[in-house]
């Protein structure tokens, strides 16, 4: 064990997200969240709800928050379409560490999940991904159906090309985009015990 610990509102997110789930003001409804090691804590850094991704293919979205030489954790509230079962709606965690991130921020990310999804009890599915390439739309939809045939992710179709998105933006986020997690980008990384303001 890293002896991080989690902060409170991580819980309380996770709480939000699965009440929203059940009913609730949907405009308001989280659809990602983005958890960092903050010096011995894992916190949030940074919340999307649905009105935030109104009109954008919100799996775009995730995928701009995964960085190169980057670690991060994602909840992310899945929704798709299988043949067997029709529509799910799903909170998943994501667990990305980048094949180039440092040694010490992967083995930080490593030991400190296990408290994490303590903290976070009922998540259906847990997804590591370390490249580019385990983001794509196909390569996702294929560890996310663990067999079942899937039409769609996020009301897109399955055999829709990541290249066929209606967003024009860059697809992995900048620095100054995304750039409020508790760790610096470059060669060198330190941890900031500073916390960071949540996005509603």
């Amino acid at each position: 064990m890293s002896g991080v610990e989690v902060c409170d509102e991580v819980k309380n997110i996770f709480d939000r997200m699965k009440k929203v789930k059940q009913g609730g003001d949907q405009s308001d409804r989280l659809r990602l969240v983005v958890f960092r090691v903050c010096g011995k804590n894992i916190d949030v850094t940074e919340t999307m709800t649905n009105k935030q991704c109104a009109g954008k293919d919100v799996y775009t979205i995730v995928r701009k928050h995964l960085r190169e030489k980057d670690c991060c954790y994602i909840l992310y509230d899945c929704h798709y379409r299988t043949v067997e079962t029709s529509d799910h709606e799903d909170l998943i965690l994501l667990t990305w560490c980048h094949e180039n991130a440092t040694i010490k921020s992967k083995m930080i990310y490593s030991s400190s999940k296990p408290a994490l999804k303590k903290a976070l009890n009922g998540i259906k599915l847990d997804l590591e991904l370390t490249d580019f390439s385990d983001c794509s739309r196909k390569e996702f939809l294929t560890k996310l159906g663990k067999g079942e045939k899937l039409l769609s992710l996020e009301g897109r179709d399955c055999d829709r090309s990541d290249s066929d998105s209606d967003d024009d933006e860059e697809e992995h986020g900048s620095d100054h985009e995304h750039g409020k997690g508790c760790e610096k980008s470059g060669d060198k990384r330190q941890d900031q015990a500073k916390g960071y303001g949540v996005k509603s």
